[in-house]
């Protein structure tokens, strides 16, 4: 639960002190949040004004800021732990496990603790003890900033199993609860999941799954009824904010095949005939051609898939880490 309201001042403060920043910032973020006005609305209307100190309004510009240099200071934190760790994982080149060197890069290794995105955030290792381990520091980490993990929605994931894993682990945790100091180790059963990973809600690397999922929204999408047939602007506007929008956020995550988005184009274009009424069906590639070439001007996703992939390819390819190039 990382909400960017729920994190203590002075997890930004600290994050800023450990890189290096000057103190004038943070004298001149205290200063801001100094005998600050809030006002609160209610179904009566908004009240007078309650005078704060020492919080970020909610839905401010800084909230963001703090909340991902707070994080990113534990993330270095488990990082240290992990360098003296022999279950920590750690990513390099067949050639370099094999003492078989043709190149300088085949000597570099990437440790691989932490990743994380928005709210969402995986902790790796080799073995189940270096993974309890990591998982209760950055309890004790993420506590003393105010964030708590969501333990109902925490999994636990195992990609190459050596045997028929067991249907649950048990992970360590601080202790949250009324009377008990939070130092207190609790141990929670989480579900193990065998030879798959998800994040953000999205198997990874599971093309097909995120296809049948685009397929699905696609097919319950109905287009608003009118009582003359719909404007082809208007189908169009609607197209892109209500249907792309979506696809391209799902795709930007997980990609999908060349094929499938071609297939999810033809769909889209089925749903636009039907609600046109004309008594032919438009070639796809046409109505997703721009106006300057004559077409209709409508989104592809089956273009905005592939410029996805480009991007991506063209990301790894200029990493700052060399193991990824």
């Amino acid at each position: 639960m990382k909400g960017f309201d729920y994190l203590a001042p002075s997890g930004f403060y600290d994050a800023l002190k450990a890189y290096g920043f000057p103190d004038a910032i943070c004298d001149l973020d205290k200063a801001a949040q100094m005998q600050t006005k809030a006002f609160i609305r209610t179904v009566y209307g908004v009240t007078g004004p309650i005078v704060i100190d020492g919080l970020t309004k909610q839905g401010g510009p800084l909230s963001p800021i703090k909340s991902t240099l707070t994080t990113s200071l534990g993330h270095r934190y488990l990082e240290d732990l992990a360098s003296t760790d022999q279950g920590a994982l750690v990513m390099t080149l067949k050639a370099n496990k094999a003492n078989d060197f043709h190149t300088p890069d085949d000597r570099l290794q990437a440790r691989i603790t932490m990743v994380e995105a928005t709210d969402d955030s995986y902790l790796f290792a080799t073995s189940l003890s270096t993974l309890q381990r990591l998982c209760l520091e950055a309890e004790r980490f993420q506590y003393a900033y105010g964030w708590l993990t969501q333990w109902t929605k925490t999994k636990a994931y195992v990609i190459y199993p050596d045997k028929d894993p067991p249907p649950t682990v048990t992970m360590p945790s601080i202790t949250v609860a009324e009377g008990i100091h939070p130092w207190t180790i609790s141990q929670h059963e989480v579900p193990l999941k065998a030879g798959k990973l998800e994040f953000l809600r999205a198997k990874v690397d599971d093309p097909g799954w995120r296809y049948q999922g685009l397929k699905e929204f696609v097919e319950s999408y109905k287009f608003p009824k009118l009582s003359l047939h719909t404007p082809i602007t208007l189908l169009r506007k609607i197209t892109a904010q209500c249907i792309i929008a979506r696809c391209r956020a799902l795709i930007s995550i997980q990609p999908i095949k060349n094929s499938d988005a071609l297939l999810l184009d033809k769909q889209i274009a089925k749903k636009v005939h039907m609600a046109l009424g004309f008594p032919y069906r438009g070639n796809t590639e046409i109505l997703t051609l721009p106006t300057g070439r004559h077409g209709m001007d409508f989104p592809s996703i089956a273009r905005i898939n592939m410029g996805l992939v480009v991007e991506g390819i063209a990301c790894d390819l200029n990493h700052h880490i060399p193991a990824y190039r």
